[in-house]
């Protein structure tokens, strides 16, 4: 996986519940740069370096910017594989003829709450262990959801 900037390598979903009068954003923090595909050696799987890290931001009906205690846990991040013409790349056919999974590690991640930088508190998807199985050239998408019963 190689960057050309944030812009080009990921592909950003957020949500808009009017209903609760919040507007949900995420935004990467720290996008990867590189990565090795480990094709079918499972044990010698890197991760896509460094890891990603996307910025939870919220605003409410009046537009502050708050933190949704409420709903994080509802709220999840899912982490998907594209070309860089946005076309799905989430599965391939292996060179032995078997559909495969291109994208490996933790695809789905909770928000967590940690202090940036500056030491203000902020909501966080952290993907530590992603990894690409064949070379390519490819985008990751980011979609933020609402778990709903």
């Amino acid at each position: 996986m190689q960057s050309e900037g944030e812009e080009d390598n990921m592909n950003l979903g957020g949500i808009n519940h009017g209903d609760l009068g919040r507007t949900y954003r995420i935004t990467p923090i720290q996008s990867p740069i590189i990565g090795a595909s480990f094709q079918g050696a499972y044990l010698s799987r890197l991760p896509l370096a460094p890891p990603l890290i996307l910025q939870l931001d919220c605003w409410d009906s009046d537009g502050d910017l708050i933190i949704p205690y409420d709903e994080l846990p509802f709220l999840i991040c899912h982490l998907s594989l594209q070309t860089p013409e946005e076309e799905h790349a989430a599965m391939i056919i292996s060179p032995e003829g078997e559909q495969v999974s291109m994208l490996y590690g933790t695809l789905v991640a909770a928000p967590a709450e940690m202090n940036d930088t500056s030491q203000a508190p902020g909501i966080y998807f952290v993907f530590p262990d992603v990894s690409v199985r064949y070379v390519g050239r490819f985008r990751l998408h980011a979609l933020l959801m609402r778990i709903t019963g």
